[in-house]
């Protein structure tokens, strides 16, 4: 029960019909459920128009193709202003349990950082880079 979640309490098998150790673990169950449930239910009020999260409908997306709409991998990134890409990854952190939000950008970094030689200072740091901060007193 529940396997791809590591972080949920488990029962043994009932013997005899004797369902009190399934019954105990029916509230904290129900909590994790809801916890994951409301995430999922999120994902849409915050992205709405961007792919949603389907299992097992798409292998490796781009969404070049705007007639993707739903993804159950993350998509490609073409490039450091591919915010469709990067916002739909993030609605997928909400929509989809598997996934981490550190996990969000972390393949397109590494492959960035590899291209550049491991010299940070060499890539492009999405939502960041190129935006003009007002200095600070």
């Amino acid at each position: 029960m529940l396997k791809d979640r590591p972080h949920a309490p488990t029962f043994t098998t009932p013997l005899d019909g004797d369902l009190s150790e399934v019954i105990a673990l029916e509230e904290p169950l129900r909590r994790i459920w809801s916890n994951t449930r409301a995430t999922v239910e999120l994902g849409e009020l915050m992205f709405p128009g961007l792919p949603r999260y389907a299992h097992g409908v798409v292998e490796v997306p781009d969404l070049d193709d705007h007639s993707v709409t739903e993804i159950s991998e993350m998509p490609v990134i073409h490039g450091p202003d591919d915010w469709r890409s990067m916002t739909t990854r993030l609605r997928m952190v909400l929509e989809d349990p598997r996934q981490l939000l550190s996990g969000c950008v972390t393949d397109y970094t590494v492959s960035q950082l590899v291209a550049a030689c491991n010299d940070p200072t060499r890539i492009t740091v999405p939502g960041l880079d190129g935006v003009l901060y007002p200095r600070l007193p």
